[in-house]
């Protein structure tokens, strides 16, 4: 074999000898590739996936329902609605976590994250458009109306300030989950904290003003301790405080999750 031959083989194997490294290095760095689920993963998704489904099924009977009643019953088929389309929320919000969990376990989970991303972009806009309707119906009792009726109202409207922090939780969780589908969530983001931080205010001055009326009523009970509309209206006024207390605290919890000052109201 000639010298230049002899040189030529040389170079050839000192280069092989540099790049085989340096490839190895690269196969090492290169990310994980997304492993199979178990049947026993697949098994739950679709699981998850039918609860979607069977929620979808309820509220189109339930709607078919309203449709067709009136007045009273009317009134009780919406609320079951409400609580049916938050149900389906509390379904499509499971199901999408559960195709989070597996993708950032190391799962292929291709099969499912088109479905669990096209829910959560309409899934926001319709838990805001029930929440509008939620806050619609709450109806506040005046102090010209008899004790009995106004603790009627405040029942309803503790009722109604549940299912709205339930349904707020929900809107959170959603955006949560939104992020860690990379979808833009910006506006939804920004309406939510107006709308939480309102909400803070309003229910913070309510507060203020049902104390200013227990005040009162106490005052009225130590001069008139026999009057026994004045007894029922204040025991009613303090169940007012409570409830309105419990929504300010649920709210500041909220807040918390939104990373807002809520200083002010602690």
């Amino acid at each position: 074999m000639s010298s230049r031959r002899l040189a030529t083989a040389a170079a050839l194997a000192l280069a092989l000898t540099i790049a085989m490294p340096a490839m190895t290095q690269e196969q090492k760095n290169a990310p994980a590739q997304p492993s199979a689920l178990s049947e026993s993963e697949v098994a739950a998704l679709d699981e998850s996936l039918a609860a979607v489904a069977a929620a979808g099924l309820e509220i189109d009977s339930l709607n078919s329902r309203v449709a067709a009643s009136q007045r009273l019953v009317k009134d009780l088929l919406e609320r079951r609605l409400d609580r049916a389309r938050m149900d389906r929320f509390e379904a499509s919000l499971a199901f999408a976590a559960a195709v989070a969990d597996a993708a950032d376990a190391g799962s292929d989970v291709s099969a499912y994250r088109p479905r669990a991303r096209s829910m959560l972009g309409p899934l926001l806009e319709q838990i805001r458009s029930v929440l509008e309707h939620l806050s619609s119906r709450a109806v506040f009792s005046t102090a010209e109306q008899p004790a009995v009726e106004r603790a009627a109202l405040d029942a309803r409207v503790a009722a109604t300030a549940a299912e709205l922090d339930r349904i707020y939780e929900l809107l959170i969780r959603g955006l949560e989950l939104s992020r860690r589908f990379e979808l833009d969530i910006t506006a939804e983001e920004k309406w939510l904290v107006e709308r939480i931080a309102e909400r803070a205010e309003t229910t913070s001055i309510y507060l203020e003003l049902t104390l200013e009326e227990v005040d009162l009523l106490s005052a009225q009970a130590n001069l008139l301790p026999e009057n026994k509309d004045v007894a029922a209206s204040l025991a009613v006024a303090e169940g007012r405080v409570n409830a309105i207390a419990a929504a300010l605290e649920s709210t500041v919890a909220m807040m918390g999750a939104l990373e807002l000052d809520s200083t002010r109201y602690g």
